[in-house]
């Protein structure tokens, strides 16, 4: 268009970012903050180059994006996940042309990072922290349960904050698990 792109073909970035998240409702809390996370920083740097529409945005300021962050091969993959589904919502809301995320290529081989299990010094140290603690006897004894209960049956956080007297019986635990509902019998 001679004149320039029209208004319903026009949104700022900060308006765009908005649309995106109120039509992502369904999501589970931790996705919505770390897509609000990245988004947000996608706003910063674009408005430090100067983009106010979201058709501003080209492929050479994405790979800017990605330069200017210091983040791992592991965690760029998930980052641009986010933003491939959020040009795509731009792109089907016609504010953009070309979702320019989707050409960014993934990258290859990634290794996973290494995690060190607990000394049996940092074990000793953590459940003698428990006995210290809290406000009273009943937070110190909770916390070293949670603690036990994190150590010898290596469920997530969630579920042992969550885990339910009722849940254990005859030396067993049996619960869903609150990240992806699947049963867990330890």
């Amino acid at each position: 268009v001679e004149a320039g792109r029209c208004e319903r073909h026009l949104r700022s970035i900060p308006a765009a970012i908005a649309s995106y998240h109120d039509a992502k409702q369904d999501l589970a809390h931790e996705t919505k903050q770390r897509q609000r996370r990245i988004l947000a920083l996608l706003e910063q740097f674009t408005a430090a180059r100067g983009l106010e529409a979201v058709h501003e945005i080209g492929l050479e300021d994405l790979t800017a994006f990605r330069a200017s962050r210091n983040i791992g091969a592991g965690t760029w993959v998930k980052e641009l996940e986010i933003l491939r589904q959020f040009f795509g919502y731009c792109e089907d809301a016609e504010w953009i042309v070309k979702n320019w995320a989707q050409k960014i290529p993934t990258p290859r081989n990634i290794q996973p990072s290494t995690r060190e299990p607990y000394e049996p010094n940092d074990v000793t140290r953590i459940i003698a922290a428990c006995d210290v603690i809290g406000r009273g006897p009943y937070e110190r004894l909770r916390a070293r349960a949670m603690a036990l209960t994190l150590r010898y049956t290596a469920l997530r956080i969630s579920d042992v904050a969550l885990l339910e007297k009722n849940r254990v019986r005859h030396c067993e635990i049996f619960l869903r698990t609150a990240k992806n509902g699947k049963p867990v019998k330890l």
